[in-house]
């Protein structure tokens, strides 16, 4: 179990996206009143929620912030409505350029290597090779049998 827990992001900041898409990174521990203190006539309502039901509904005062969630600063005006396929797409787009990917895996070229080998083990090694070699296995279906009863009379 070497390295397994290195292979997972933890994150330690959340965001939060003002209404015109400009974003920015929370440090936390947070309360969504500390936010609201600091942008009067806001309030902050978390995009998970706004995708679900579609309505901008505001996070009560004493409520956390989490890590990794993003967060909506919403004007006072627009509590409580519903929100627009435009404005949705603003907010969308927005979240999409802040995201990076990060991808463990690297694909690497086959680097030729001159060793000098028996020529026999290298016949006997051609004769295994299957040409599945560049090939990712692991994501192919598996094939089950169907078992049909077997009657036995009596």
């Amino acid at each position: 179990m070497g390295n397994f827990a290195s292979c997972f992001h933890i994150p330690t900041t959340a965001k939060l996206m003002d209404f015109h898409g400009n974003l920015r990174q929370l440090l936390l521990p947070l309360k969504a009143a500390d936010l609201m203190l600091e942008e009067p006539g806001h309030v902050v309502s978390s995009l998970h929620d706004l995708r679900r039901t579609r309505r901008l509904s505001a996070l009560r005062a004493e409520d956390e912030i989490f890590a990794g969630k993003i967060y909506i600063l919403v004007p006072l005006s627009k509590v409580h409505r519903k929100i627009s396929d435009s404005e949705m797409a603003i907010l969308e787009s927005a979240e999409k350029r802040s995201k990076k990917k990060r991808s463990g895996a690297k694909i690497l070229p086959a680097v030729p290597v001159t060793v000098e080998v028996e020529t026999e083990m290298v016949e006997a090694l051609e004769g295994l090779d299957s040409g599945f070699g560049s090939c990712r296995l692991g994501n192919y279906c598996h094939w089950t049998p169907v078992l049909e009863p077997i009657l036995e009379e009596p």
